[in-house]
């Protein structure tokens, strides 16, 4: 029933092993017509997941390159993050300022633009982002919407409130 794909099997582990327990954070807790509670929810238990996996994989072989491995991945997650709060915060600025519609047009073009721009400056640095370039092409090919930004932030937005509160559980996940 879970959406996980024999494609996923070629992920690197750390990734893999997040993307198991975002799923299974999904069965454990699923609330109806809450999309942003239900992926905030499931991205703070997979981090303490993976965390924990990590923790439990300590003194084994490649250990050290398993905690790299998952601390370039953060970086690179949260770079692209950044780039969906910042586009976000301008977009709600440029709409509340009462421009006209061809400036709204105009200066949404130019923070998609900002946006791409920021990407592949990153990207030159860092392959491991080229993994966003589906998701900066869209699903139609036309690059980002509103509507995809406004996704990533169901992802990202309570993730903080549901760290706190597994902290406030003193980590015990299931009373958390």
């Amino acid at each position: 029933d879970d959406p996980l794909l024999s494609t996923f099997i070629g992920y690197p582990d750390t990734a893999l092993a997040r993307l198991v327990f975002h799923e299974l954070a999904h069965q454990v807790v699923y609330v109806k017509d809450d999309t942003s509670f239900n992926e905030a929810f499931a991205t703070a238990v997979e981090e303490a997941g993976l965390a924990r996996w990590l923790a439990a994989q300590a003194g084994t072989p490649g250990h050290a390159a398993l905690v790299a491995e998952a601390e370039r991945g953060k970086r690179l997650r949260e770079g692209f993050r950044q780039w969906m709060r910042e586009a976000r915060a301008e977009l709600e600025a440029l709409y509340a300022s009462g421009a006209s519609d061809a400036e709204q047009r105009a200066g949404k073009a130019a923070v998609f633009e900002r946006m791409r721009a920021a990407y592949e400056a990153a990207k030159a640095g860092e392959s491991g982002l080229a993994g966003y370039d589906r998701w900066f092409a869209g699903h139609d090919g036309q690059g980002p919407n509103n509507a995809s930004i406004a996704a990533v932030a169901l992802y990202d937005d309570k993730v903080p409130a549901f760290r706190a509160l597994l902290a406030q559980a003193g980590g015990d996940l299931p009373a958390f």
